[in-house]
Order: structure tokens, then sequence, then C-alpha cells
């Protein structure tokens, strides 16, 4: 995300197609999402995120993960629960069925 010339925000989405194979699932990876200190709190990481889900429901994947320090002290983890993503396990893995 960008204000004039400035990036503000970002997000990257992608896809193992190999480990999908494997694995035979349909999954995409959404990570290295960040927001720098001016611009938090104003819905654009959640914008990027809603935003790159959707593009990996494009290329047909049915759910969406991610992994990130639990103990982020930007409170990062209620930002992706409240877009629908789980716990999945131990390590903080966070997952989306079904990305919008």
């Amino acid at each position: 995300a960008w204000h004039d010339d400035e990036v503000v925000a970002g997000v990257l989405g992608w896809v193992d197609e190999a480990e999908n194979k494997a694995r035979d699932r349909r999954r995409g990876y959404v990570e290295r999402i960040f927001t720098r200190r001016p611009w938090r709190r104003q819905g654009i990481a959640g914008a990027l995120i809603c935003q790159d889900l959707r593009n990996l429901r494009d290329r047909g994947m049915r759910e969406g993960a991610m992994a990130f320090d639990a103990d982020n002290p930007s409170g990062a983890g209620s930002l992706y629960t409240s877009l629908g993503f789980r716990r999945h396990n131990g390590f903080a893995t966070y997952r989306r069925t079904g990305p919008t």
C-alpha cells in the first residue's frame, strides 16, 4: 500500500504447488505482513490481507495460512482472528479456510 510515493504497508501471498500436490490440498500463504508505525490501526493491513485472500481464492486455493510471533506486542493476533484465522497448533500457526 502506498501514500503518494511512500510505502506504508504490505502483504506477501504465495503458493507452494509442490507442497499442495504432495499433501493433496489447496493452501496459500499470507506472510510478510507489515504496516509502518504512522499508518497502523487504520485498517490497511486488514484490507491487504483480505485482498491477498481473494487473490489466493482466484488461484484456486481453498485455505489461507500464516505463521507469526504470538508475542508480537502490536496485537497482530487479534487482527488475524478478526479476519477468520484460527489457531491451528502450539506454534501459533493460524489457518483460515475458504478465502473470501
